[in-house]
């Protein structure tokens, strides 16, 4: 009673001000996205939307994504809230995990949302973009031209194998592009987070690492879904290589600082438990713990890779012909 009270004097107020308010709209929420470099999502068996209300949800948040639209009417997936209720932040991380599977949706920022609420149900929920309309399009314009160059190189090379695609892409990203330290430490900016940055300005934070590594296997015919560590606050790939599924993460492959000419395959085509066994190996990294993608059901077992002579090479593998060429990075100590 008091609430309601303190809602109809506060409206009563306002409408005296001469601002416009309306009755059935009294409360704002708000939803945070981001913690660290890491987009917070929620595992699929987490959520309590039901499988109707995802559907919902997916054709409306796609429709106005793609429509640059800064607010999106989902009144009609139906859901409740009430005070003190949680399930608003169930609809950012399924939204999240759509842009995060969706590399084209680089120019979405995952930072904040807001949410209207009319007649105890979620009505309405904003959408902000890192850039006004005309960059989006210019940006997206760019990254395409740039990923198609490498598609084309790939042809060129001859490169055809899934191993060799999958290998070429991978250090293709890590040489080309730069860990953006700034950006990971700031909760406040999407900057880093899209292929775009990747692609673009050659220096991201995890999620475009792993965004870009998808967006380019799928360009070259090969499957790639993006993995998440909520705990780990990282992001990284699994990568279907002749029908067997392998972990790879390019971003822990590409050292920070930059080094010129240095790529890692320690953690390129992993089993699950290799995975598990370098983040036990490296005691201050706990990067892929608990980790899971928007759809359930994949698992990394095959060891075809497990027990390969590339695996301590520090330099990027070069295609020349039939043949595979490394060399082993030692530093210089004068």
């Amino acid at each position: 009673m008091k609430r309601n009270l303190f809602l109809f004097i506060f409206t009563l107020m306002l409408s005296l001000s001469g601002i416009k308010v309306f009755a059935d709209t009294p409360v704002q929420i708000q939803s945070d996205f981001i913690v660290s470099e890491f987009s917070v999502l929620s595992s699929p068996s987490e959520s309590s939307l039901s499988d109707e209300q995802k559907e919902i949800l997916e054709g409306l948040f796609i429709s106005a994504i793609e429509n640059y639209e800064t607010s999106v009417d989902i009144s009609d997936a139906d859901i409740f809230y009430e005070d003190g209720s949680n399930i608003h932040n169930d609809v950012v991380n399924y939204f999240a995990n759509i842009i995060n599977d969706t590399p084209e949706y680089f120019y979405v920022d995952l930072t904040k949302s807001y949410f209207s609420i009319k007649n105890s149900i979620l009505f309405e929920m904003s959408i902000t973009y890192t850039y006004d309309v005309e960059t989006i399009k210019e940006r997206e314009k760019l990254y395409k031209q740039k990923a198609q160059k490498i598609i084309d190189t790939l042809n060129e090379k001859n490169i055809t194998s899934d191993f060799d695609i999958a290998l070429y892409l991978h250090d293709y990203i890590a040489l080309n592009c730069e860990y953006d330290t700034l950006s990971a430490l700031n909760p406040n900016t999407f900057k880093g987070h899209g292929i775009d940055a990747v692609f673009i300005d050659e220096k991201a934070v995890c999620q475009g690492y792993a965004s870009a590594y998808k967006y380019l296997l799928n360009l070259a015919g090969i499957e790639c879904i993006n993995v998440y560590s909520e705990l780990g606050h990282h992001e990284w790939s699994l990568v279907n290589i002749d029908g067997n599924w392998y972990h790879a993460d390019v971003t822990f492959d590409d050292p920070t600082s930059d080094c010129l000419g240095y790529v890692s395959h320690e953690l390129f085509l992993l089993t699950d438990e290799e995975l598990a066994n370098y983040d036990g190996s490296h005691i201050k990294y706990n990067s892929h713990s608990n980790w899971y993608t928007s759809d359930s059901g994949y698992n990394a077992t095959d060891n075809t890779y497990s027990d390969v002579h590339w695996r301590d090479t520090t330099t990027a593998i070069s295609f020349i012909g039939d043949f595979r060429y490394y060399t082993v990075y030692e530093p210089y100590n004068a």
